[in-house]
C-alpha cells in the first residue's frame, strides 16, 4: 500500500468512520477491485455535466442522457438532473480547468480532483460533486475541505474548495485560506491508515 494513490474522499470516510469499523473500511479498499467505467453508476451523468458546462451549453441538454437508461439508473439520474437544473439556474459563470493533484500525509498519497471548476464573480470556484442518497455528514465535508485547501492552496490561493451535495442542493464551500477547525490530526490519521493497510 505505501506508494499507492488513494482517493481523498476514502480517506475522508476513514477518518470521520467510527473506530471500530475503520480497520474493515481500510481492508476494503485495499482489496478493492481496480476501477472499472462499466461500474461507475454516475459516469455517464458526470461526463456529461462536466462536458456541458465547459462547453457553457444549455443543461437542457443533460435531459437527452435519460434515454436508453435502465430503470435503476433512470430514477436517479432523472432526480439528479432536475436538481442540477435547478441549482444552476440564473448563474453566470466561465469554466476554469479544476487541477488533480496529490497530497501526502505521513507518505500516504491522496488524489484531489474535484470534477468542476467555475469563475463567478471573480471568485474562482473548484467543486467535487456528491451524487449519492444518503446526506453527505457534514464533519466529512470539513474534512474533505481541509484536504482540499492543503492540495490546493499552492497553486491557487484565492480559490475556493466545495462539495455539491447534488440530490439536496446544498453548496459546501470555504476559501482556501479558511481555518477549518475538524477534531482530527490527517498526519497521524494517514499512519493508522497505512499501519492497517499493512495488516491486511
Amino acid at each position: 500500500m505505501p506508494g499507492d494513490v488513494i482517493v481523498y474522499e476514502w480517506f475522508a470516510n476513514f477518518v470521520t468512520e467510527k473506530v471500530q469499523k475503520r480497520k474493515k473500511y481500510v481492508s476494503t479498499i485495499v482489496n478493492k477491485e481496480p476501477y472499472s467505467y462499466i461500474t461507475d453508476f454516475y459516469l455517464k451523468l458526470r461526463r456529461n455535466l462536466v462536458s456541458i458546462i465547459k462547453k457553457n451549453k444549455s443543461l437542457t441538454d443533460l435531459n437527452d442522457i435519460l434515454k436508453n437508461l435502465n430503470p435503476q439508473k433512470h430514477v436517479h439520474y432523472e432526480t439528479l438532473i432536475g436538481q442540477i437544473q435547478n441549482f444552476m439556474q440564473g448563474i453566470i459563470y466561465s469554466w476554469v480547468e479544476p487541477p488533480k493533484n496529490t497530497i501526502e500525509y505521513s507518505g500516504l498519497l491522496l488524489k484531489v480532483n474535484p470534477e468542476i471548476g467555475l469563475k463567478i464573480n471573480n471568485d474562482t470556484l473548484f467543486i467535487k460533486l456528491y451524487f449519492k442518497s444518503p446526506p453527505i455528514n457534514g464533519m466529512k465535508v470539513k474534512v474533505m475541505q481541509k484536504i482540499m485547501q492543503d492540495a490546493l492552496q499552492c497553486d491557487f490561493p484565492e480559490a475556493k474548495v466545495a462539495i455539491l451535495d447534488i440530490r439536496r442542493g446544498i453548496l459546501y464551500k470555504a476559501t482556501i485560506d479558511e481555518e477549518i477547525k475538524i477534531p482530527y490530526n490527517l498526519e497521524q490519521e494517514a499512519l493508522i491508515w497505512q499501519r492497517y493497510a499493512e495488516e491486511d
